[in-house]
């Protein structure tokens, strides 16, 4: 009676854990489809302001800055391309954050990059390939002038409650994010090697508040539904050989992740 009861209890947890990651991730999907249909409303938004203003001779400055980025960014077929798209780039932050201070605006201008540059990803970039190291020194590059104003946050974009985006983070949510969460999403957790290298050589790009984000409502939560439903029996590799390849790059996160080895064990 009792054994039936565990048997019970556990396919219950394996059920809420299910529930949890299926729910964590399509809320993922629906806020990046939100996103990508709040970017286009902005960026129309954006030009009929501009256009209606043609007497401020500086928001005609603005207006021209980035109607000149939107055409080369169309224009971009290879990594280094995004070099002239990077000065202009430079250019608008100071029009619009040292000279206008229109933040808003910014954001608007972050948002039409980050749009860019993920149709770009969407093209060239092969995320099981691991010479990407181009793709990489371009985001590195976009983090010095995306970086460099900590107290310039975004109003409408948040990973959690209390954190705001900075404009890096924006850009890195909204065009890279959405590709590696289809690829983690088809991630078999017996199976890390690509994902682990994935994210080892994205690192340095990663906000903190991005890298995290990976960690808790993806890693930890997939790897707690694959402990969950584990069976030694049939498994191919133990919990342990699972789990050990991740300690390197998320320490005591996953190490908590043991404790559940234990029913197991027994």
């Amino acid at each position: 009676m009792s054994h039936t009861s565990d048997e019970q209890q556990i396919a219950s947890i394996e059920l809420t854990l299910v529930d949890e990651v299926i729910s964590s991730m399509e809320k993922s999907i629906i806020d990046s489809q939100t996103r990508e249909r709040q970017i286009r409303e902005k960026i129309e938004l954006l030009q009929n302001d501009l256009k209606q203003c043609k007497d401020d001779q500086k928001l005609e400055q603005v207006l021209s800055l980035i109607n000149e980025f939107d055409e080369k960014a169309k224009a971009i077929n290879d990594v280094s391309d995004f070099g002239v798209v990077h000065e202009l780039f430079e250019q608008l932050k100071q029009k619009l954050l040292l000279e206008n201070k229109k933040i808003e605006l910014w954001h608007i201008a972050v948002d039409m990059l980050s749009n860019h540059v993920k149709e770009y990803l969407k093209l060239k970039w092969n995320i099981n390939n691991d010479d990407d190291y181009d793709i990489i020194h371009m985001f590195l590059n976009w983090k010095t002038i995306l970086n460099d104003d900590e107290n310039i946050l975004s109003p409408n974009y948040e990973i959690s409650s209390n954190e705001k985006m900075n404009s890096y983070c924006q850009f890195v949510w909204n065009c890279w994010m959405p590709l590696v969460q289809d690829f983690i999403f088809k991630w078999n957790p017996s199976q890390s090697i690509d994902l682990i290298d994935l994210i080892s050589r994205w690192k340095l790009c990663l906000p903190q508040q991005i890298f995290e984000h990976i960690r808790d409502e993806f890693i930890v939560q997939k790897s707690k539904l694959e402990i969950s439903s584990f069976d030694p029996v049939l498994s191919a590799i133990s919990i342990k050989e699972l789990l050990n390849p991740w300690e390197e790059l998320f320490g005591n996160h996953i190490k908590e992740l043991y404790q559940l080895t234990e029913p197991k064990s027994t």
